[in-house]
């Protein structure tokens, strides 16, 4: 994902890439990432606004239930330089933020669940 998402940001898409602000869950339901978003179309003036909501997804909503099951038993946890520690797919998805500039929204709310 993190390779796909970096590729759409260094490189123009238009004509190549197909996608809209949407994407299907773990039981192949549609989730729109925005309203109306399966109908938007992202192009090379909106990518950054799409990968900034992907990765907010990958981070927050894919991975909900999951992350709440093992907080009480692995949480994350943040060291002094502030890393992460056991952030697997998370790390991905942080570093495409910080790319972005929006890492600072971000990760106020990693940690607040």
């Amino acid at each position: 994902m993190y390779h796909s998402l970096t590729y759409i940001l260094d490189n123009p898409i238009e004509g190549i890439i197909f996608e809209t602000f949407s994407v299907l869950d773990h039981n192949q339901n549609q989730v729109e990432l925005k309203k109306d978003g399966e109908e938007e179309d992202v192009t090379d003036e909106n990518k950054e606004a799409y990968v900034e909501l992907m990765a907010n997804w990958i981070m927050h909503k894919r991975v909900a239930d999951e992350r709440q099951a093992t907080l009480g038993t692995h949480p994350l946890r943040k060291t002094k330089n502030r890393r992460m520690q056991r952030c697997g797919t998370h790390c991905s998805a942080i570093s495409l933020m910080h790319r972005l500039g929006s890492l600072g929204r971000l990760w106020s709310g990693l940690f607040t669940r």
